[in-house]
């Protein structure tokens, strides 16, 4: 739940009184972002606390009955609605802009939902829901998964759309790259269940490569000036799934402390 990082990151703006009206997100991202147009600070930090400490929302062993690892149904009317519960209304009604990056599996291309589209949840689950270990969202009668497949950071959409100042927060420090393992056991597990799909597969089958290409891009532009790029420490240990309460707080600091020691070169950067 590397997430936290990016948490982190959004409540050190919200302290700066730094509103970003349009906000990008994909996968676990997406999730969280919802709190920040709200100013509700440390809401998406302890959400994945508390989901990450309940077996009830996340269990890996679910894969083994086919079911998925983690149970947004519960943690939605367990956990986020009851603790961390948000309005949408109060989001649409805002001058806030959020976009989900959601990867529709037959065209192979991303998809975003912005903030009109109802419902809101539907297109935050589809962006989170990572292959084999989640079950794919339907959504106007096209199928989902996480949009990390086709775009792991939504940077290249933000230009698309002509945005000349774009705030990037990433999950792994500088210099990190996928290892690249044509071997690796999952390559089995994508074949098996999505054969039918032979765009997302092909996707599926260069995740590494497309990832680490990606982070050449953002260096990049980085290097150029044309993006600011908010990046934790270090990673290394920290599980994807990562349920040490320790670490999560860690990483959420991480990002907190990181954005605060910037923060004079991102009013710069924002002038």
């Amino acid at each position: 739940m590397r997430s936290v990082f990016t948490d982190g990151v959004l409540d050190c703006l919200i302290d700066n009184n730094i509103d970003i009206l349009n906000v990008f997100g994909i996968s676990a991202a997406s999730k969280d972002m919802v709190y920040y147009p709200l100013h509700q600070k440390l809401f998406a930090y302890k959400a994945n606390v508390s989901a990450m400490s309940d077996p009830n929302v996340y269990n890996m062993s679910n894969v083994l009955l086919g079911k998925s690892v983690f149970d947004r149904e519960y943690f939605v009317s367990h956990i986020r609605d009851k603790e961390f519960p948000y309005n949408i209304s109060d989001i649409v009604n805002s001058d806030f802009n959020l976009y989900i990056g959601a990867t529709n599996i037959n065209t192979g291309k991303i998809e975003y939902f912005d903030k009109n589209f109802s419902p809101i949840d539907d297109a935050i689950t589809a962006s989170c829901s990572v292959p084999v270990l989640f079950p794919t969202v339907k959504i106007n009668n096209n199928e989902y998964l996480d949009g990390g497949i086709c775009e792991n950071i939504p940077f290249q959409e933000a230009i698309r759309r002509g945005f000349k100042k774009i705030i990037v927060v990433t999950t792994r420090e500088k210099g990190y790259r996928d290892k690249i393992n044509k071997e690796d056991p999952k390559e089995f597990f994508f074949k098996m269940k999505y054969r039918n799909y032979p765009k997302l597969l092909s996707l599926l089958e260069n995740l590494e490569t497309n990832y680490n290409n990606e982070m050449d891009l953002l260096d990049k532009l980085e290097e150029e000036g044309k993006v600011f790029v908010i990046r934790p420490t270090s990673t290394k240990s920290f599980d994807r799934f990562e349920q040490d309460l320790e670490k999560l707080s860690n990483l959420y600091n991480d990002g907190y402390n990181t954005c605060q020691r910037n923060i004079e070169k991102l009013f710069n950067y924002l002038k």
